[in-house]
């Protein structure tokens, strides 16, 4: 159980024509067969990496969380970039790699460390190498799908739509 999101592949003026209307956007998005990526819960800390050290609403970087276009339908935070600054966005994803995002994993470990330092139970919530490693792999993984998606919609020179729902 969570808030997944999904982010599809949508031209500037599909976007601009959903502002003030009460479409159920996911539906829409699937009707028009539109190109997406599933990140389940997985954006939130990919949302976190993406402005460590940014203020949390500054675009490009903060694309997972917020965007140029708020919907203001029933769509729980849905938001869109326009095709130029899905450009940005594409730009700065397709320069991170897997290292950036195992540093931002022990920057995450080194947080937990020092608030846990004087926790009976502290080791608990301090993760291993090993828990590390995988934690890398797997937000690296989904890191590879926004890049796929935010290249594609720089491609065709589209915009992209973040849609989020809760997964039960």
């Amino acid at each position: 159980m969570g808030i997944s999101q999904t982010i599809y592949v949508v031209p500037d003026d599909d976007l601009d024509g959903l502002i003030g209307n009460d479409t159920d956007l996911v539906a829409w998005a699937q009707q028009r067969g539109c190109p997406g990526k599933y990140l389940s819960s997985y954006w939130r800390w990919l949302a976190e990496m993406l402005t460590y050290g940014r203020p949390p609403d500054s675009l490009p970087f903060s694309a997972l969380t917020t965007g140029e276009l708020r919907f203001s339908n029933d769509n729980d935070g849905a938001h869109a970039l326009r095709s130029a600054m899905a450009a940005e966005f594409a730009a700065y994803v397709g320069a991170l790699a897997y290292v950036d995002v195992r540093a931002y994993v022990n920057v995450k470990r080194d947080l937990a460390a020092v608030k846990f330092a004087h926790h009976p139970d502290g080791h608990r919530w301090i993760p291993t190498e090993n828990q590390m490693i995988q934690q890398g792999a797997e937000y690296s993984m989904y890191l590879e799908q926004i890049k796929k998606i935010s290249a594609q919609a720089r491609d065709e020179g589209s915009g992209l739509l973040f849609c989020f729902w809760e997964d039960w």
